[in-house]
Order: structure tokens, then sequence, then C-alpha cells
């Protein structure tokens, strides 16, 4: 009896050690992904700014040479 106790007990911690070395693995990878996310987004954050700052260049020469035509034929 007592032995069957300690074989039953035996598998249960064993089933417990692959379920913690599976959940292991599944933080390692998730985290891993987190990271590449992350990363992604980062370039993305990036990006926007940059289209942002060529988006307010390209206003503001368009509005000077709006500027200009309306001088040239105010003359």
């Amino acid at each position: 009896m007592i032995i069957n106790q300690f074989e039953e007990l035996e598998k249960k911690i064993e089933q417990l050690v692959e379920r913690q070395k599976s959940l292991e693995t599944m933080n390692t990878e998730l985290t891993n992904r987190i990271h590449q996310l992350e990363d992604e987004l980062k370039i993305k954050v990036e990006s926007e700014q940059k289209n942002a700052e060529q988006r307010t260049i390209m206003k503001s020469k368009i509005d000077q040479l709006l500027l200009k035509l309306n001088q040239c034929s105010e003359t």
C-alpha cells in the first residue's frame, strides 16, 4: 500500500516536473516574441516619426510656394 502511494506520488511529481519544463519553454518563447514585437514596434514608431517630419517639411514648402505664387499674382 505504501509502495503504491509512493509510486503515485512519483508519477505526480514527474508530471509536475514535465509541466514545469513545458511552462518554462513556453515562457521563454513568449518572452522572445515580446522582444521581437517591441523591436518591430520601435522601428514602426521611428518610421512614423520620420514620416511626420517629412509631412511637416512638405507642408511648409507648399505653404512657401503658395505664398510666392500669391505674391507673384498680386504684382
